[in-house]
């Protein structure tokens, strides 16, 4: 899956290299694309509606053992299997040395893992509270996929200094999340 996406991003970057190929496809008019709009199944978005444009290479089909491990998610089994993809991809735990049994933590993108541990926080008490609508769990599924997708996503400095300066405010960081435009490579 990441040799898939990694290989896109490559041949993209090479086709957009070549002037005159940037320059045809630019003057060939809009296109219509795949695109994943929280809220809105199958409705194609314009682009100026957007800030940030990553690639989504998560499927929606999990296997019965990945659904066994998101049961006892308070947000159901499919963002539960989601957060539990994104939690596996976005840390990683390693020995510092060999028969040490300290353990050091690394945090890939920690601005946006910090942001979807907020805006989680920010929806479990939604949950308690019995306030937790359908249009919440597209928005926070939209949130996880976007964390998804920025993992593999290599220039998205800007996206984690938006998500910074909206330290702490769940209701900003889901604005920056929903400013981000999702092109599925399936």
């Amino acid at each position: 899956m990441k040799t898939i996406c990694i290989l896109s991003i490559v041949l993209s970057g090479m086709l957009f290299s070549f002037p005159g190929v940037a320059q045809d496809l630019a003057s060939a008019g809009p296109v219509e694309k795949n695109v994943y709009v929280p809220g809105a199944e199958n409705k194609v978005a314009e682009e100026n509606d957007y800030r940030w444009e990553f690639l989504l290479s998560v499927k929606d089909d999990f296997s019965a053992e990945e659904y066994q491990h998101a049961e006892k998610s308070s947000f159901g089994k499919e963002l539960g299997c989601l957060l539990n993809l994104y939690e596996s991809s976005s840390v990683k735990k390693e020995q510092v040395v060999e028969g040490d049994p300290t353990i050091r933590t690394m945090i890939r993108k920690p601005a946006v893992y910090n942001s979807v541990k907020n805006i989680e926080k920010y929806y479990k008490k939604r949950v308690k509270d019995n306030s937790f609508s359908e249009a919440d769990r597209a928005q926070f599924e939209h949130v996880i996929k976007v964390a998804i997708s920025s993992l593999d996503t290599e220039e998205t400095e800007e996206f984690e200094e938006a998500l910074q300066s909206a330290k702490k405010d769940a209701v900003k960081q889901l604005a920056v999340f929903d400013a981000v435009l999702l092109t599925s490579v399936y």
